[in-house]
């Protein structure tokens, strides 16, 4: 099993990853350019960990997950978000020994950006966001950039804190 400590992993109960959610917490319980900040500079060296890059090359993976962070940030920004116990995660089957079944795949509700389980290579087991809400991300941007955020940005330009 791998360790549920890395950005790309679904499971959100591990302590390795608690400082994670601390800031994202905080972010969404009181959105100021403060905890907006501490939440990125937590995020920048972890990127490409929450996005299936293999089919992107080599020499432009930081670049497109940057850029891809960005643009569904400003998209997530303005919808409206599921309660984080809708949320799929690693759940021990009934006898203890091991996880339960989970879906291969979840989508964000109402959108086609998906969260996928990486089924081959050197990420196999991880949840990343998928190679084509990758592709699409911009497309995705462009049809909801004319909606009002859902909740306070407090830094409009966040490309300012990547």
């Amino acid at each position: 099993m791998q360790s549920a400590g890395r950005a790309g992993d679904l499971y959100l109960g591990d302590p390795i990853t608690k400082p994670g959610q601390c800031r994202y917490h905080a972010y969404r319980d009181s959105p100021t350019p403060e905890t907006q900040d501490a939440l990125f500079a937590g995020m920048r060296d972890v990127y490409g960990d929450v996005f299936d890059l293999s089919q992107i090359p080599p020499a432009v993976r930081r670049e497109i997950s940057v850029e891809t962070f960005r643009l569904l940030w400003e998209v997530i920004a303005r919808l409206e978000l599921p309660d984080l116990e809708d949320i799929p995660h690693a759940t021990v089957d009934e006898a203890g020994e091991g996880e339960a079944q989970q879906p291969s795949r979840w989508r964000i509700p109402h959108t086609e950006i998906t969260i996928a389980r990486v089924v081959t290579g050197p990420r196999a087991g991880e949840w990343l966001f998928s190679p084509d809400t990758v592709r699409r991300a911009r497309g995705f941007y462009e049809r909801v950039r004319h909606l009002p955020y859902q909740r306070s940005v407090p830094a409009g330009d966040i490309s300012r804190g990547l």
